[in-house]
C-alpha cells in the first residue's frame, strides 16, 4: 500500500516542487503554485534589493524586440495598452535614475509585469511582457556579473527556479496532466 502509480506520481511532483525551490508539498495545486512564486519572488527580492541594474547595450534593442513582436502578432485595433506603458515605464525609470535601476525599482516593475502576465493569460500582451521581464533579467545579471559577482550564482539559481515553476505551472493548467 502507498507505492503504487499515485505514491509515484506524488514522488515525481515533490522532485520537480523541490528543484523548482520549493519544499512540502506532492500536488501541483492553485494554492501550492501561489506559495512557490511567492518564495522564490522573495529570494528575487532579496537580491534585487541588493543590486542595481546598470544597463548595457542589450537591454533597449531586448525590450524593443518584445514590442515588435508583439507588434507582428496583433493588429493595431487589438493592442491593448498595457506593453507600451510598461515599456515607456521601464524608458522612464533608467532616465529618472541616471540610466540606473535601482534594485526596488526594478524588482517592483518586473513583478507587477509578472503578476499583469499571469492574468492575460494566453493573449500576446503577456508574452511580450514576459519578453521584456526577460530583458530586464537578463540585464540585472550581466550588471550583477559586473559589478556584484558574488550575487551571480544565487541569481542565475532562482532564475532557474523561477523558470520551474512556469514549466510546473503550464503542467498544472494541461488537462491531459494528471
Amino acid at each position: 500500500a502507498g507505492r503504487g502509480p499515485e505514491h509515484s506520481y506524488e514522488q515525481l511532483t515533490s522532485a520537480a516542487l523541490r528543484n523548482a525551490g520549493f519544499e512540502g508539498a506532492t500536488r501541483v495545486t492553485q494554492p501550492v503554485m501561489d506559495k512557490a512564486f511567492t518564495k522564490v519572488g522573495q529570494k528575487f527580492d532579496d537580491l534585487a534589493t541588493k543590486n542595481t541594474l546598470v544597463p548595457d547595450k542589450a537591454l533597449l534593442p531586448e525590450v524593443r524586440a518584445a514590442v515588435d513582436r508583439f507588434d507582428s502578432l496583433t493588429s493595431a485595433t487589438n493592442r491593448p495598452g498595457i506593453v507600451r506603458q510598461y515599456e515607456q515605464e521601464i524608458g522612464n525609470a533608467l532616465a529618472l535614475n541616471k540610466k540606473a535601476v535601482p534594485g526596488d525599482v526594478y524588482q517592483s516593475l518586473r513583478s507587477r509585469m509578472e503578476a499583469d502576465a499571469r492574468q492575460l493569460g494566453g493573449d500576446p500582451a503577456a508574452f511580450a511582457l514576459r519578453d521584456m521581464k526577460n530583458a530586464l533579467d537578463n540585464a540585472m545579471e550581466r550588471s550583477i556579473q559586473k559589478t556584484n559577482p558574488s550575487d551571480l550564482g544565487a541569481w542565475k539559481q532562482v532564475r532557474g527556479q523561477y523558470r520551474n515553476l512556469l514549466v510546473l505551472e503550464k503542467a498544472a493548467a494541461d488537462p491531459n496532466v494528471k
